[in-house]
């Protein structure tokens, strides 16, 4: 039998492995039940299969980025609605975008960055508006691994590990990470 995740009208994250699903529903609408189709190939919304046509965007609040055509969040996801996309993943830091750190939502661990919560209240309240679904990671693993020098969780920035595999396996980067996700859901969830 499909594992069935109802999302809450006050809720916006549910949990899904290593990404965080956003189900983003129009206020005065019913919320949705998704599901995992029998054969765990697709997702059911309603019960009806749930085709996602979407975009990978790291970094969709970054007007230097060409991508971006110079739009704001909420015209980027207006444009995605009009053209048909229903879904857009994004990361809720991006660590390497510059050097000043900006882009991190945590930064230095256990501190939450009011400018990067901000970003993603836009892009919650974009998708909202039109409609668009969001699956947002909670970290970039990417950067993690190669920007590992700038990152919060490093020892010598003041982090709990030594090395960036010790994100995973350090019991005080492990409660950090639960705490973010914490963080996360008690703002959009």
């Amino acid at each position: 039998m499909p594992k069935t995740f109802m999302r809450r009208a006050a809720g916006r994250l549910l949990p899904l492995s290593c990404l965080l699903l956003v189900c983003s529903v129009n206020a005065l609408a019913a919320p949705s039940t998704f599901t995992v189709s029998a054969n765990r190939h697709y997702w059911l919304k309603d019960g009806v299969p749930f085709v996602t046509v979407g975009f990978n965007r790291y970094d969709v609040w970054n007007p230097t980025d060409a991508a971006n055509d110079g739009l704001t969040v909420t015209q980027y996801v207006q444009r995605m609605a009009q053209n048909g996309a229903n879904v857009i993943r994004v990361w809720a830091e991006q660590g390497d975008q510059n050097a000043s750190g900006d882009y991190w939502l945590e930064y230095p661990a256990g501190v939450y960055r009011p400018a990067q919560a901000a970003r993603l209240d836009e892009l919650f309240d974009a998708c909202d508006a039109y409609g668009v679904y969001v699956m947002i990671c909670p970290w970039d693993t990417y950067n993690i691994k190669n920007n590992w020098a700038a990152h919060a969780y490093n020892a010598a920035n003041g982090g709990p590990c030594n090395t960036a595999a010790e994100v995973i396996t350090n019991a005080n980067a492990r409660a950090r990470v639960k705490s973010k996700i914490q963080y996360m859901y008690n703002r959009w969830g």
